[in-house]
């Protein structure tokens, strides 16, 4: 509240800030309205540094018409509050009658200065941009709020939602059109989704999210079909890893690895995907016979459910017409071991489980465990208190072991 701009912190917070501004800032429709100046100031600096997070403010701004009677009530209340404070302190040589009347008269003043100040601060701002002629314009929104009825910060986020200033909930085809618009261009088939977020905090031509979560739910929805756009947890080499279109995903938290995928480039990499499982289920074929000297490898065997396997009754052919005594042996287990990044393991974990873990649990009789190994080390210790939390919260998720020590 009545803030100088260098006070007013440019990060991307838990939501939006709203900046109150002082009685010297009153709005009104004319083009050169305080308040629309003292705004602009808090939205384009931060001190003497420009404001990177601009799309994080909104403004609430006194009445031009009754800010001086505000001023004027106000006073009178601190005039009777500082009679009453000499009669007390016995500076005023009153008798309690007086100190009464002067009590009344100043919870009075206090009533009315109350209520005079929630209909003189009624102007709810929010900066836009437009562009005209390809440049970026600021322009200002205002409504006005309810002096009565609800409380004043239930008005300010029903209006919000109302005039759509800030989205607490957003549809995948908004965030398809903004992303069809804004970035995928020039054959650009792919965009950082912690990117979009941050683009949307600092710019004020793109929607105001109520936070990051906004967005993960928005992507999480659009996933579900193949209408909106693809989404991958990483690019590696011209490979889209924990891939995702059409297909539901639990988002957790965005990393600078996530892309969401333009909708043309996730159906070709879809079918790209779904052409290599084809050729991998065909039968396989044999190259011509070599000795292992000259290719360092033996033949490879055909696959188990190779029609050339069944006709032969479980023996297969080989290029000379030799056969092999039977099937080759059954791979009944499998054991691997992975490091995950402490920062991202939320989201690479969700990657192996979508494509390895569930390899095995979509199929019948396969029996899977997953066991979770932790290791962390601090060479000037840990504290009693991170232990102690811990150690219980290791006992609520039921550890088979959890300890700490001095190796």
């Amino acid at each position: 509240m009545f803030t100088p701009s260098g006070d007013v912190p440019d990060d991307y917070g838990d939501g939006p800030r709203l900046v109150v501004l002082p009685t010297s800032a009153g709005y009104s429709s004319s083009a050169n309205s305080p308040a629309r100046d003292a705004a602009e100031t808090i939205l384009r600096k931060r001190g003497d540094q420009p404001r990177q997070k601009q799309n994080r403010l909104i403004f609430l701004a006194p009445d031009a018409d009754t800010e001086l009677r505000v001023r004027d009530q106000g006073k009178t209340y601190l005039a009777w509050d500082s009679i009453v404070k000499d009669i007390e302190e016995g500076n005023l040589n009153q008798d309690i009658a007086h100190l009464n009347q002067a009590k009344r008269n100043r919870d009075t003043a206090d009533k009315t200065l109350s209520l005079m100040i929630r209909e003189c601060w009624k102007w709810l701002m929010a900066p836009m941009e437009d562009f005209i002629k390809g440049k970026p314009v600021l322009t200002w929104e205002a409504v006005s709020l309810p002096s009565s009825g609800q409380a004043l910060t239930e008005a300010i986020e029903s209006r919000l939602k109302e005039e759509e200033w800030l989205i607490s909930a957003w549809s995948p085809i908004h965030l398809k059109n903004m992303l069809e618009k804004w970035y995928f261009k020039d054959d650009i088939e792919a965009v950082s989704a912690k990117k979009i977020f941050q683009d949307t905090c600092h710019y004020l031509y793109l929607p105001r999210l109520l936070n990051e979560g906004v967005l993960r739910s928005c992507i999480a929805k659009g996933l579900e079909s193949e209408d909106y756009f693809g989404f991958a947890a990483a690019k590696d080499d011209k490979r889209y890893v924990g891939f995702r279109f059409g297909r539901s995903l639990s988002l957790d938290m965005l990393d600078d690895a996530c892309l969401l995928i333009q909708k043309d480039a996730a159906i070709r990499i879809l079918e790209e995907m779904r052409e290599q499982e084809r050729k991998s289920a065909e039968p396989g074929t044999f190259k011509p016979e070599t000795t292992e000297g000259e290719t360092g490898e033996p033949p490879s065997p055909l696959r188990e459910d190779s029609p050339t396997r069944a006709k032969n009754d479980g023996r297969t052919a080989s290029p000379s017409g030799s056969s092999d005594p039977g099937p080759a042996s059954l791979k009944t287990s499998f054991f691997g071991t992975v490091s995950l990044d402490p920062v991202r393991a939320k989201m690479d974990f969700n990657v192996l489980m979508d494509e390895v873990v569930q390899q095995f649990t979509a199929r019948l009789g396969v029996d899977v465990e997953i066991s979770v190994e932790i290791h962390a080390k601090n060479t000037d210790g840990f504290d009693e208190g991170i232990q102690r939390s811990i150690r219980e919260n290791c006992s609520v998720l039921k550890f088979d072991a959890a300890e700490f020590d001095e190796s």
